[in-house]
């Protein structure tokens, strides 16, 4: 095979490989290296070969002070409606689907439809998740039955739309969806309801486009259906997409049981992706690869192989594109995606790994697979493994990867899966001997972005030659370069050679290409001349369409298509509108089509919308002279009796922009129109002739000029029922006589072919050309207006015009051989260029402005586009070179005009330069540091960031200690909600989930004109600390006891402890610490038979996500039995309504003291009091916490000690103080005993369980072992045995975890009643499958549990209890589900859950022991304030809390109490309250929520006190 040219990404440093060749391990255009070499290049790839783990670079030292932006620039721009993000729910997002039926499904064989469906029919459809919705089957086409909500069927029934969406639906999956999907699946589809066809659900989905949803007992695809008023007949055309993508994710499942969740979504979307864009031609028209080239995180390093979506287009859909595109030029040669995709569908993957599954389609382990490919990400090589061979457009979308922009002379850590290109420094590459092994480096010479045919310059004098099928899939790569066919080219069903864009020249040179499947180019702003092409068409397609140009803006001329175009197209229904044409499918207005023959069979079946379709063009803004259409055009349209559709031989129809274009002139149609269906307009020249031609100053007659068609074959425009003056209708007869065609030059343009109607001639016809009226001679810089006359065969005189003409020099004085070219035919004469004598010039103006007048400073003037109007010698001239300007360096803000000189001759043109500023910020990469502990600094490390100015200029690589001098801004907040702040702020609570903003302007992000860069959010917590970490026990009984310190809050919650030294009473064991399983704080019980005094244990804990650590000291004091006393006696203002605040008693030997303002009613006070219940001291009940007391006298409170035997008397009284005069109130401190006594009637000794102590976190989760504590709330009275001995089993287990199993059959569907969870007796099941550990987090109304996949699992079944009630199943869920959101809690109850694993056999199903119970407790969030002081006034501000009904603002002047002074509604989050002069206030805000009439309040916020102005 010949070698293509390689044309780089940047220039850079030439460098040779000799001598290195023997060194590595693979081909001269990668070179792998081993550590410790160094290496010649330009670039390199740095890849992790790991899969599952991050593993580090080793010292990389590279060029990180360059350029980082890739100038590689995509050729041509997408045509997406959408962005992709915005068409699909994530396969695998598994809430509440992606689960499987509790059947086997059968393997894929032949099915027979066993199973039908009749329009109307009701069907219950249960997903796998056992909830389903009732469906009613409402059409039925070849290969699938529409079905709809029957809740949204009412009004699709109502506005009379039914039918019309399900013939819709049918005739879009009908064609080339369940072609492609027949194709993958080896022409064997599974339905698993044995009904021959799929069922398409349509129906309101809310936040995606399509799914597929692992329905039970039947093959269904979920689609997003307007509703009924907005649904426009004919749009369900744009969801042929989703269904191939959808459908995939059917086939993959159904055909392979690959898994579909976790690590292996990656590859599931990669194929379905590819199967979609295959459907649209796969030149990737929904931009899916376009975001890799602006990615962060794919520049630093982005797992191709992720565990959950990341919200990135690029990452999550883009790179597996990339990557399955890269399999399929790999092992088919070229891009033929149905020679290789139906192989991932014939193997059983059920127990593979992507990475084995992968190595058994490919037959090349995956390892290999994925360095090979980020490799040709890298070279970008024309052929072999480190190229997209045959694949321009992946190649091109794969050079837009980024540039690494970390610090040289570091070490990194590279994600599983995941590469890096580093840019070398002087071409020269050491390969680190400190990396892992799993890293591999690969050195390339460059990095190429373009490649040539091997024969040619790609020059006018010498194109570049098209040989062959390759050759043709390059002609995008070099924008206004020639390109010449010197053979015929079989296409041989390829679709990749699809160009975007192409703005050169093309010349067929009379040669063919056969089979062509899709347009040849996407947009043409080129020249493309006599070219013959033989279609193929045979799909579906979308929006406009031409076999050799979806659009035309440049030229195309002397070409032929024939062959076959069928298939049904479709469009938006609103913008964008179905429209074919033989030659384009929309003619521009600077269009020119000229000298084209279609000689097409359309057969086309168009949606009911409006819609064009014509011989040569479907719509026709430009110009369109001297074509044949002669073939048959069959237009369909259904259910569209309202739709106009536009059918014409030459176009569907032709109307002006503006005051120019819509011409059709010399031309003819000679084939037949078929149109049914819809509301038609048929011509033979154009089906529509618009109101602004009709109208236009000519009418139909300056704009279809001499245009002939068949007599008795309808008018030659369908619109109206005027006829152009010019032309006509002929007879077969009149048809076969050249006479008949006015205006026509036959024997030079036209001849008469066998078939008796006028044909283009060619070279064979031409017999004479000569030259006459040719110039005597131009001027330097001039263009002659006529080249001269062309005669033709001494008979026919066409003008010559300037691309005819070859030699044409005017740059200097000379005698010039100007060639004129006809059809093949040449012949020459000599033009004189001479220079004009500054006295011969009498007047000299500009006639066309510059292109540009507008710049920015530092620009350079460019007089592209100018010409001038001159008077020399006494005749005009138009000259448009040869001159100079005065603008020739570096614009400034000053410049306001450019003087023009022709040879002394001179004019000026005004211009603007404005000052240059930023339009763009990039972030090459992001700061290391994204997750902070309140009171941290902002770190700014490894930032860096580049400015794209106005003029197009790039700033150098700005780093954390460049930010001021380049004037870039730091913010934290969303959309337009954002803070300014500096290098030096703090972070604090309210920082958390903001976003890292930089900007380039003084205007704050969110407003308009803001040039704004959005890095990263950040993670803000709270620092690690515990409470209760003095705790109390007693000896000499023989109780058990349980000691519990406060929890451990801060961080991330996530804690691992490690013992350090302990040094326990004995008797006491400890039971749990701080970890990341179920617990956050620590744990003691045992019977104690130390002897009294002090015992210090000491812990580090430390945060497994943020490494922060935290030492803990645990101080046990053991006291003796006889030993009784108070910890603390609180009088609660919220206990209390007459009390304005806590009042903390005043414990002495035997004497409680409560200070309160004289007048306070003390008749019914509620004490909260802390008396060491925990290690055995009593209290009678009706003086527990909460129960009223009457304090007018003392109240005598009368403890009795662990003994049994020894009591402690305390006498609690009221001392009264005059409120004018105020009082010290003490502080409280923390006390002895942390753990609290219980409220209004404690819990006996547990037995069992203990009972739990709350937190401000939500309570820790059981698990097997006691992990409950007593609470701060009132709490149920105990039995009548207030202290039960514990059991023979020291370490009590929870009741509240289920142990028992289901019986072995369940039932197969949900029943209407939830199945209760089963009591505490274990019944005797055959268990196979492990228990699942779970946990959770809440919000005030959602709580998202989280669990470990359980081998050979089926199903989970999720339970959940609410505060003491019993469990009951709220859940069932597939084997690939591992998390759920419950959204059915409310404030103020406690919720708890388990969940345990099922698992369907021969004899019936198994179950897994119920997990480890975790509990939560939903709130509200605790609010975040801000105070600002002005003059008379403050304002205190917060952020909105979410779930909140509305807030209590509380506040004190000066040592005053806390005064409730405003309740607000939700919808404020400030208020401002007018302040007295040097007065302090404080404030504190409380966020309430009402359910069912009663106010549930969260915690309130941190006071905030400022001295008002």
């Amino acid at each position: 095979m010949k070698k293509k040219r390689f044309f780089p990404l940047s220039m850079g440093i030439g460098f040779l490989f000799t001598g290195l060749f023997c060194c590595f391990s693979v081909s001269a255009d990668a070179v792998e290296g081993s550590p410790g070499q160094t290496v010649s290049g330009e670039y390199a790839v740095i890849i992790n070969t790991d899969t599952s783990s991050s593993q580090n670079t080793g010292t990389l030292v590279f060029d990180d002070g360059t350029d980082t932006v890739s100038s590689y620039l995509s050729t041509g721009s997408s045509a997406a409606n959408l962005p992709a993000s915005q068409i699909l729910k994530k396969a695998s997002d598994t809430s509440d689907y992606n689960v499987l039926s509790s059947s086997a499904l059968s393997a894929a064989a032949a099915q027979s439809a066993a199973t039908s469906y009749y329009i109307g029919q009701e069907k219950y459809i249960y997903r796998s998740n056992s909830t389903g919705k009732t469906y009613v089957c409402i059409g039925i086409g070849e290969h699938c039955y529409i079905w709809m909500d029957k809740d949204m069927k009412a009004s699709y029934d109502a506005a009379g739309k039914t039918s019309s969406i399900a013939k819709d639906m049918a005739g879009v999956y009908d064609g080339q969806p369940y072609r492609i999907l027949n194709t993958l699946a080896g022409g064997n589809i599974p339905y698993e309801d044995n009904s021959g066809k799929i069922s398409i659900l349509l129906e309101t989905l809310s936040s995606a486009s399509g799914m597929y949803m692992y329905d039970t007992d039947i093959t269904a695809i979920h689609i997003n259906t307007p509703s009924a008023s907005a649904y426009v007949s004919g749009e369900m055309s744009k969801r042929n997409g989703l269904l191939v993508h959808e459908g995939q994710h059917a086939l993959l499942w159904l055909k392979t049981r690959f898994s579909n969740t976790g690590r292996y979504m990656w590859l599931n979307e990669g194929l379905a992706v590819t199967a979609m864009d295959y459907l649209w031609g796969g030149i990737d028209s929904s931009g899916w690869l376009n975001g890799i080239a602006g990615s962060t995180a794919i520049r630093s390093g982005s797992s191709l192989i992720y565990q959950t979506y990341r919200d990135d287009t690029a990452q999550d859909y883009g790179m597996p594109y990339l990557f399955m595109r890269y399999v399929i030029d790999r092992m088919a040669g070229s891009y033929k995606p149905m020679d290789v995709l139906p192989k991932f569908y014939q193997i059983d993957a059920s127990t593979l790994t992507c990475e084995e599954y992968l190595t058994q389609v490919t037959g090349i382990p995956f390892k290999t697979l994925m360095a090979d490919f980020y490799t040709a990400i890298a070279a970008g090589d024309l052929y072999g493994n480190y190229s997209f061979s045959g694949d321009r457009i992946a190649a091109g979308k794969a050079a837009t990867f980024p540039v690494f922009s970390g610090n040289s002379n570091q070490n990194y850590t590279l994600p599983a899966a995941s590469a890096v290109i580093i840019k070398l420094k002087n071409g020269k590459f050491t390969v680190p001997a400190n990396g892992s092994s799993s890293i591999i480096y690969r050195i390339v010479g460059n990095r190429a972005t373009s490649a040539a045919p091997s024969e040619g310059s790609g020059t006018a004098s010498d194109p570049y030659k098209i040989t062959s099928l390759d050759d043709l899939n390059l002609i995008s790569d070099h924008p206004g370069a020639y390109y010449s066919l010197t053979k015929d080219i079989q296409t041989n069903g390829n679709i990749n050679f699809s160009v975007n864009y192409f703005s050169g020249h093309l010349d067929g040179n009379s040669h063919t290409i056969y089979g062509l499947k899709k347009p040849l180019i996407a947009q043409n702003d080129g020249t493309i001349e006599n070219l013959r092409i033989v279609a193929d068409f045979d799909d579906d397609s979308q929006n406009v369409q031409g076999v050799i140009a979806q659009y035309n803006q440049g030229k195309i001329q002397e070409c032929s298509v024939s062959g076959t175009v069928t298939g049904h197209m479709g469009g938006d229904g609103s913008m964008v509108f179905p429209e074919f044409g033989g030659i384009a499918g929309q003619n521009e207005l600077a269009g020119i089509i000229s000298g084209c023959t279609a000689r097409l069979n359309i057969n086309l079946s168009m949606p009911a919308m409006k819609g064009w379709v014509g011989g040569i063009a479907g719509l026709n803004i430009g110009t369109i002279e001297k074509c044949v259409s002669n073939g048959i055009i069959s237009v369909t349209q259904e259910n569209g009796t309202s739709y106009p559709l536009y059918v014409g031989g030459i176009a569907g129809e032709t109307q002006k922009f503006g005051g120019m274009g819509g011409v059709i002139k010399e031309c003819l149609h000679a084939g037949q129109i078929k149109v049914s269906g819809g509301s038609s307009f048929v011509g033979q020249i154009c089906g529509l002739a618009a109101a602004n031609v009709i109208n236009s100053s000519t009418g139909l007659n300056g704009h279809i000029l001499n245009c002939y068609g068949k007599t008795g074959s309808g008018n030659l425009v369908g619109s109206t029922a005027a006829v152009p003056s010019t032309g006509g209708l002929l007879t077969d007869a009149q048809m076969k006589d050249s006479s008949s065609y006015q205006g026509w030059s036959f024997g030079a343009d036209w001849k008469m072919s066998d078939d008796g109607i006028p044909a283009r001639t060619d070279s064979s016809d031409i017999t004479s050309l000569s030259v006459k009226y040719t110039p005597s001679s131009c001027y330097i810089g001039e263009t002659p207006w006529s080249f001269g006359t062309l005669v033709i065969n001494n008979k026919t005189e066409v003008s010559i015009t300037r691309d005819m003409v070859s030699g044409f020099d005017n740059t200097s004085a000379h005698t010039c051989q100007i060639t004129v070219t006809y059809k093949g035919r040449q012949t020459s004469y000599l033009l004189p260029v001479v220079a004009p004598k500054t006295s011969d010039i009498t007047s000299l103006q500009i006639s066309a402005k510059p292109s540009r007048l507008s710049y920015t400073e530092g620009d350079l003037f460019n007089p592209s586009g100018v010409s001038f109007f001159a008077t020399i010698g006494g005749r005009y001239a138009y000259i448009y070179s040869g001159y100079t300007y005065d603008k020739t360096r570096a614009l400034t803000s000053s410049d306001t005009e450019v003087t023009f000189d022709y040879f002394g001759a001179k004019v000026t043109q005004k211009i603007s330069v404005a000052a240059n500023t930023p339009t763009k910020l990039n972030i090459l990469s992001s700061p290391s540091k994204t997750q902070y502990t309140i009171g941290d600094k902002l770190d700014l490390s490894g930032i860096k960031l580049q400015i794209v100015y106005s003029n197009g200029t790039l700033s150098p690589i700005i780093t954390t200690d460049t930010l001021d001098t380049y004037g870039i801004h730091i913010a934290l907040g969303a959309a337009s909600n954002v803070t300014a702040i500096d290098k030096k702020h703090i972070m604090t609570a309210s920082d958390s989930g903001s976003s890292l903003l930089f900007y380039a302007t003084d205007i704050l992000p969110g407003q308009y004109g803001t040039v704004t860069a959005v890095s990263s959010t950040l993670s803000v917590l709270a620092p690690l600390q515990i409470t209760d970490t003095e705790l109390h026990l007693c000896t000499g009984t023989k109780n058990t006891q349980y000691a519990y310190s406060g929890n451990v809050t801060g961080g991330s919650g996530e804690y691992k402890t490690t013992v350090v030294s302990e040094n326990l009473p004995s008797g006491l064991s400890r039971n749990n610490i701080p970890d990341s399983s179920s617990y956050s704080y620590f744990y003691y019980s045992g019977t104690v038979t130390a002897p009294v005094g002090t015992y210090e244990s000491l812990y580090t804990v430390q945060d497994t996500q943020t490494k922060a650590t935290l030492s803990v000291k645990i101080v046990l004091h053991v006291l003796a039995s006889s030993e009784a006393k108070f910890y603390s006696f609180v009088l609660r203002a919220s206990d209390n309504p007459e009390l304005k605040q806590d009042v903390i008693g005043e414990i002495g030997t035997d004497t409680i003291i409560l200070r309160l303002p004289k007048g306070t009613n003390v008749t019914a006070l509620k004490p909260s009091i802390d008396f060491g219940y925990s290690y055995g001291t009593s209290l009678p009940s009706a003086f527990w916490s909460g129960n009223p007391h009457d304090f007018t006298n003392p109240v005598i409170y009368t403890l009795t000690a662990p003994d049994g035997v020894t009591k402690k008397s305390y006498t609690a009284q009221v001392e009264f103080y005059d409120s004018a005069q105020g009082v010290t109130t003490p502080t409280p401190k923390p006390t002895n005993t942390p753990t609290p006594k219980p409220t209004s009637t404690p819990t006996p000794k547990p037995t069992s369980t203990p009972t739990p102590k709350p937190t401000s976190t939500p309570t820790p989760k059981p698990t097997n072992t006691p992990t409950s504590k007593p609470t701060n709330t009132p709490t149920p009275k105990p039995t009548s045995t207030p202290t039960p001995k514990p059991t023979s089993t020291p370490t009590p287990k929870p009741t509240a975890t289920p142990t028992s199993k289901p019986t072995a059959t369940p039932v197969p569907k949900p029943s209407t009643t939830p199945a209760p969870m089963p009591s505490g007796t274990p019944a005797p099941v055959i268990t196979k499958l492990t228990a699942p550990s779970i946990k959770a987090s809440a919000s005030w109304n959602s709580c998202t549990l989280r669990w470990n996949r359980i081998n050979n699992a089926r199903n989970y079944i999720l339970y959940r209890k609410t505060n003491s009630g019993k469990y009951t199943k709220i859940k069932t869920l597939n084997a690939n589900t591992t998390s759920y959101k419950d959204t059915k809690i409310t404030i103020g109850n406690k919720y708890s859950y388990v969940i345990r694993a099922s698992k369907k056999t021969s004899s019936g199903y198994i179950y897994s022991p119920a997990s480890k119970a975790v509990t939560v407790k939903p709130n509200l969030l605790r609010p975040s304030t801000k105070l600002k002081t002005l003059k008379g006034k403050q304002t205190l501000s917060w952020k909105k809390i979410s779930g909140a009904t509305g807030y209590v603002i509380y506040q004190k002047k000066g040592n005053g109490s806390f005064k409730k002074v405003k309740t607000i509604s939700s919808k404020n989050t400030s208020y401002t309250f007018k302040t007295a002069k040097n007065v302090t206030y404080s404030y504190r805000l409380v966020p309430y929520r009402t359910v069912n009439r009663k106010v549930k309040t969260g915690p309130a916020s941190a006071v905030k006190t400022g001295k008002a102005k």
